[in-house]
């Protein structure tokens, strides 16, 4: 997965990253079709968080498929239509915390930050492309995981809080 977020969005992906923070001591990543989804789940399972970025809020959003190298690019899939299997990992609380500690000038700041999700070398590289040509560059080191879910009944729970962006 490889995407690139503009300077405005870097600040609602480290407020999401620190929210996260407060359920559990892992971030669970998922490349989907429809853009970046941010799982946490506190460590007796009762509690769960869970954040989508949308592919609309990135410049550029770049899927592929666990296997072979088939693109997504926005809805569409190159190929067939079948439903792909997605690829997910973990990551330590405190190594995302370390790239968006202080969120509040991080749109300012920042003019685009660039995500690569790379399986083979197990590395999530966060790059962030400052004012006056600064770059800096995060390899942050994660594992394979399987689906993230709190231990309930969704249907004992009717009740779902949704709200816009702004």
């Amino acid at each position: 997965m490889k995407c690139v977020l503009p300077g405005s969005n870097v600040k609602v992906l480290g407020r999401a990253v620190q929210s996260l923070a407060k359920f559990g001591e892992e971030i669970h990543l998922a490349a989907l079709p429809e853009g970046l989804s941010l799982r946490a789940v506190n460590s007796c399972r009762s509690a769960y968080a869970s954040f989508l970025l949308s592919h609309l809020c990135f410049l550029h959003y770049e899927h592929r498929r666990r296997g072979d190298g088939g693109r997504l690019r926005g809805d569409r899939c190159q190929g067939d239509d079948v439903a792909e299997e997605t690829f997910r990992c973990r990551i330590s609380v405190k190594a995302m915390l370390s790239v968006f500690r202080a969120t509040g000038s991080l749109d300012k700041a920042v003019e685009q930050c660039r995500i690569i999700l790379n399986p083979k070398t197990c590395r999530l590289i966060i790059q962030m492309r400052c004012f006056r040509g600064v770059t800096t560059t995060r390899h942050l080191c994660f594992s394979d995981v399987d689906n993230v879910e709190a231990s309930f009944s969704k249907s004992g729970s009717p009740n779902e809080l949704r709200a816009p962006a702004r």
